[in-house]
């Protein structure tokens, strides 16, 4: 009997090439604003100044477009890095929060923003 690998997982994130901007309001009372670096129906990548504990509850605000209608959701923080080493007196962070309750039709929203993300990503030659 021969061992074969087990197929590579889908990548169900995708990377986003324009920015979009996330309003962030913590369960602390905090608020602050960043941008996202990748989404799925499930979660995103942001990355912000503020750095946030693992398990905070978070309130997001985004929308992938000036025509679109705003996207609200209560997510968790699951992970948390900050890096002032590329740009030295600048510190950033980067978290993973993960969506919590999401509506289907806003699921649908982001099942089918990433879904265009991977069209316009099979259309580039890079």
């Amino acid at each position: 009997m021969s061992l074969s690998k087990p197929p590579p997982r889908t990548n169900l994130r995708r990377n986003l090439r324009v920015p979009v901007r996330v309003e962030l309001q913590s369960s602390e009372g905090g608020s602050a604003h960043g941008y996202a670096i990748n989404v799925s129906g499930t979660g995103m990548g942001i990355q912000s100044s503020e750095a946030y504990k693992l398990g905070l509850r978070l309130g997001v605000r985004f929308r992938f477009s000036s025509a679109d209608p705003w996207i609200k959701l209560d997510a968790e923080v699951i992970w948390c890095m900050c890096e002032s080493d590329l740009s030295p007196g600048m510190n950033y962070c980067e978290l993973g929060v993960r969506f919590i309750d999401v509506p289907p039709h806003v699921e649908d929203q982001l099942v089918a923003f990433v879904a265009c993300l991977a069209l316009d990503r099979d259309d580039d030659p890079d």
